[in-house]
């Protein structure tokens, strides 16, 4: 590695451009990503000669590892062709130096459109000759902190947020919910506690509002109170006239009171959560407040998805973005994935689907029955377990356009278990109502579905499919067991 770097760093210092090269290079030490325009206007060189550079390191001499690469970002509400944006890349990073910018991770399409937003607004300011950090971390009470999209002037925070579905809410309760505690601890005092939210939006969105709304409400049911207040603005809008301080241009989210009758948003104390979600350390009050929001729109999906094939994906996605969203419990503490596990108990426990759970407790002995013999007769009954039972009650069948298959590991494998692995080679299975394809699909549906595949099996007992007294266990036998009777 350090090898490579210093290959990287002699062609660039030995190049008869490397000024210009290494001026570029340091463009991408604000967020890792940047687009031609905005690089121009960072280093006040011309279009072609920004071009010419690009081109040089995305496609070093001599075979070396590009230090950036051309990425493509569609942003939501944005007219004409998806903006040409470029990646900083780990040679790159490494020129740089390790204390400057790691090579971001922006594989998913969400997330490389949040990183565009995050410069676009870091381009406004540095034009008007203002101070701004993007993902600036702030720490307080200690060893806990946030992380701020971008923070303007040492006191104001801007966030970035894009569409929002369902299946965002834990994510947004655990934003919200960081926030909360931020403002309500010592150190949150010395910012305005009125964050301001930019929201890219295509123009028949009528949902994220909405969600964010219910949200908030269920966090001042939960708390009593609040310790910040959001404002929010269409990020094009504030790009065409950015006014920092001044909140006249912006729009107050107010919190959105839900009332459910569901079981599961009973008060606290009445609630009946499952084994599970006794035997790890999250808040009862979180859940409950999660659960408030996502849970009439659960029955939604479940009602519609023999209608549209969507709408069984989607809620796929709801259970698995429970507990796995981007620095959620799951990726940043390796947490047990309760939230998720919670949705999918209760999606299996729901009156209506009293059927299918019948089915998958019936089709699960199976299962259990076949972990005694060969390795070939668990996968096969495995297999038919996920199509035979599970998919089977949601209309679907093999040889289509929806690909179900066993993994066995290997001993070099990151994995030692078996699992399940989708693949779904028609992507219009997941168009919806609004008429196009969220982006990151199929890839955001196939890891779900593979989820709660495998969570079925893994999961059994947790989502009581099983019991305590597993049919394989032996029993202890009797005096008699055993011994012939004569008749």
């Amino acid at each position: 590695m350090k090898k490579r770097q210093e290959l990287n760093s002699t062609w660039i210092d030995q190049h008869n451009q490397s000024e210009r090269l290494h001026c570029v290079l340091d463009c991408f030490q604000h967020r890792g990503l940047a687009t031609s325009e905005q690089i121009e206007i960072l280093t006040v060189l011309g279009q072609h000669p920004v071009r010419d550079v690009l081109k040089i390191l995305s496609e070093p001499p001599g075979g070396l590892r590009p230090l950036i690469k051309p990425v493509n970002i569609p942003l939501p509400g944005q007219r004409g062709r998806p903006f040409t944006g470029y990646v900083l890349c780990e040679a790159g990073a490494a020129v740089l130096g390790s204390g400057t910018r790691k090579a971001p991770m922006l594989d998913e399409p969400v997330e490389a459109a949040h990183a565009l937003m995050e410069m676009q607004v870091f381009i406004a300011a540095y034009q008007q000759g203002k101070k701004i950090e993007i993902e600036k971390v702030i720490p307080y009470d200690g060893l806990h902190n946030i992380r701020a999209d971008a923070l303007f002037e040492n006191q104001i925070l801007f966030e970035m947020e894009q569409q929002a579905r369902l299946n965002d809410v834990p994510r947004i309760s655990d934003k919200l919910d960081r926030l909360m505690k931020f403002f309500s601890s010592p150190a949150g005092k010395a910012y305005d506690s009125k964050v301001r939210i930019l929201f890219a939006l295509p123009a028949n969105d009528g949902k994220t509002i909405k969600i964010w709304q219910q949200v908030l409400g269920a966090l001042y049911k939960k708390n009593g109170s609040m310790s910040f207040e959001l404002y929010w603005q269409e990020v094009n809008t504030f790009l065409s006239n950015p006014n920092w301080q001044d909140l006249n241009t912006f729009t107050l989210l107010e919190p959105t009171l839900i009332d459910s009758p569901v079981a599961s948003i009973t008060p606290v104390k009445e609630y009946a959560a499952p084994p599970f979600f006794q035997r790890n350390p999250l808040d009862l009050d979180e859940l409950h407040m999660v659960m408030t929001v996502m849970e009439p729109g659960m029955e939604m999906f479940d009602e519609g998805w023999k209608e549209h094939r969507y709408r069984f994906f989607q809620m796929m996605e709801v259970i698995y973005d429970g507990s796995h969203y981007k620095n959620g419990p799951v990726e940043r503490d390796a947490a047990f994935p309760v939230i998720s596990l919670m949705l999918l108990y209760r999606f299996l426990h729901l009156h209506q689907n009293k059927p299918l759970l019948d089915r998958i407790q019936n089709g699960y002995k199976k299962v259990l029955y076949s972990q005694k013999q060969a390795l070939p007769f668990f996968r096969d009954n495995l297999t038919r377990f996920y199509w035979d039972v599970f998919l089977r009650y949601f209309n679907f069948g093999r040889n289509g356009p929806l690909k179900v298959k066993v993994e066995i590991p290997n001993f070099n494998d990151v994995r030692s278990e078996i699992f399940p692995v989708v693949t779904i080679t028609d992507w219009e299975f997941l168009r919806g109502e609004e008429g196009y394809i969220q982006a990151g699909e199929p890839d955001h549906a196939e890891k779900a579905l593979s989820w709660v595949l495998e969570a079925l099996h893994i999961h059994a007992f947790d989502l009581e499919l099983i019991h305590e007294n597993k049919p394989f266990e032996k029993k202890p036998r009797s005096k008699n067991e055993g011994n012939y009777v004569n008749g």
